[in-house]
C-alpha cells in the first residue's frame, strides 16, 4: 500500500491523522497524481475553514512525508503499548 499522505491532524489526539491509501504496486504517476489532488483539495481555502471550523489542522502533507510519519507513531507508540504491559484479546 502506498500512504498518499496526511490530509488532516486534531490537535490534543493521539496522533489522530486522515489519510489516503492505494494498492502496493500502483504505477508511480497515478500515485503521485492521486497525492497531488489530494493535497490541492486539502490546502483550498474553502476546504481549509471548514476543516478549521470542526476543530482539525488540515496537513497535505506528501507520501514520503506520510510514510515518515506514520513509521514514526509506530515505534512510538509501540514503545506506549510495551511498557504498559498490554495484550491483545
Amino acid at each position: 500500500m502506498h500512504l498518499l499522505g496526511k490530509a488532516y491532524w486534531a490537535p490534543g489526539g493521539p496522533s489522530d491523522l486522515l489519510g489516503r491509501l492505494v494498492a502496493g504496486g500502483s504505477p508511480g504517476r497515478a500515485v503521485k497524481k492521486l497525492a497531488d489532488e489530494v493535497q490541492r483539495i486539502v490546502r483550498a481555502t474553502d476546504v481549509v475553514e471548514k476543516m478549521r471550523a470542526m476543530g482539525v489542522e488540515p496537513i497535505g502533507s506528501t507520501p514520503e512525508e506520510a510514510e515518515r510519519f506514520v513509521r514514526a507513531e509506530t515505534v512510538k507508540w509501540a514503545e506506549v503499548v510495551r511498557v504498559s504491559g498490554a495484550k491483545p484479546n
